[in-house]
Formats: C-alpha cells, structure tokens, sequence
C-alpha cells in the first residue's frame, strides 16, 4: 500500500469520521498550472466532528477529494 494511501486511511480514522457508503465512480477534472483528470471508486465518509461530509476516489496513485459542509 502506498504511503499517501496510508495517511487518507489513517486520517479517517482519527478524525472520527465514519464511511458511509463506496459508490460507482467519482469523476474530476482540473486545469491550470498542473492538469489532470481522475475516474475512480467513490467512497463517502461523514465525519461527525466538523459535521463534514468527505468524498473521495483514489486510482493508483492519484486521489481526489471533496468536502462538503451541510448548511444549518
């Protein structure tokens, strides 16, 4: 397992965060100084303390994230 796959894992976990589903793909784009783009399996994890909702994909040694924080 590669070390940046560790730390995403690992930073879950203490962060208190609970996986709530893995879905079909996550899909990203970007442009700019750095482009690239990413398809990979989603896996979402809500994270109680922050009330936070993380998706994320991983494929090889790429990952893409999101956070989304619930207005209320």
């Amino acid at each position: 397992m590669r070390q940046s796959v560790r730390w995403a894992i690992l930073a879950l976990g203490i962060g208190g965060c609970q996986r709530l589903a893995t879905g079909p793909a996550l899909e990203a784009a970007w442009t700019g100084s750095d482009t690239g783009r990413i398809t990979a399996r989603a896996t979402a994890g809500w994270c109680e303390r922050g009330g936070v909702l993380e998706v994320t994909g991983r494929r090889q040694d790429l990952g893409f994230g999101i956070a989304i924080y619930p207005d209320g």
